[in-house]
């Protein structure tokens, strides 16, 4: 349980920092904090679907939160720097790079559709199940999340264009786009249709989950035992 409440407080204390940073990637960094989270949660609830969201969601990371961060630099090389003051309203200039970034956002903050949701959901579903409070507390982290994300997404890429946006900013490049669609694939392949990802993993799942569910039950067990029931 304790681990547990640590994780539960990376979660929110992730998702809190995130809503106020004016750097994207201080953005991501914090994020990356309550997404790992996330993580923590659903290995300590131990049972299968918050096993099961755990390492999926771990897997998910790889995908999502390194398509921000480069993101995060394609911007940086555009503008020098990763400040908000620095961006809005460019979305118009560069369509193709606004349009990957909403897909990867989505899929870090857990959208239908996408990787993050069905990681998260499980996880979830792991936390209900090993006690109320605990997933409880983890849905005001998805709230948090999704609050940061889609703030500085409007405040970057919509509204009127920002006066340091430099007006010959060019959008995608081929070897970029490479890297965003192989992305965003991967992101909509396990969002879609995770269960060969999570068929490699159930056997691995199970036999923990029934190791531990043994161990628990030796120990009830001898507790009893020593009581003199």
């Amino acid at each position: 349980m304790v681990v547990v409440g640590l994780g539960l407080c990376a979660i929110l204390y992730g998702a809190w920092m995130a809503l106020v940073q004016a750097d994207f990637r201080r953005l991501l960094a914090y994020s990356s904090v309550s997404h790992l989270g996330f993580v923590v949660v659903g290995l300590f609830a131990l049972n299968f679907q918050g096993l099961q969201g755990s390492l999926l969601t771990m897997i998910n990371l790889g995908f999502s939160t390194a398509g921000l961060f480069f993101i995060a630099g394609f911007l940086y090389a555009r503008q020098q720097t990763t400040e908000l003051s620095a961006f809005g309203g460019m979305a118009k200039q560069v369509p193709l790079l606004a349009t990957f970034f909403l897909i990867i956002g989505l899929a870090s903050i857990g959208l239908p559709g996408t990787n993050g949701f069905v990681g998260e959901f499980l996880i979830l579903l792991g936390a209900f199940k090993a006690k109320w409070w605990f997933g409880a507390v983890a849905v005001l982290g998805v709230i948090f999340g999704a609050a940061y994300f889609l703030w500085y997404y409007e405040r970057s890429m919509f509204g009127p264009l920002g006066a340091a946006v430099k007006g010959t900013m060019s959008d995608l490049q081929p070897r970029e786009k490479i890297i965003v669609v192989s992305l965003s694939v991967m992101i909509l392949w396990i969002g879609l249709y995770p269960s060969p990802f999570l068929r490699i993993m159930n056997g691995s799942i199970q036999a923990l989950v029934d190791r531990v569910q043994q161990e628990t039950k030796v120990s009830l067990q001898d507790n009893r035992a020593g009581r003199g029931y």
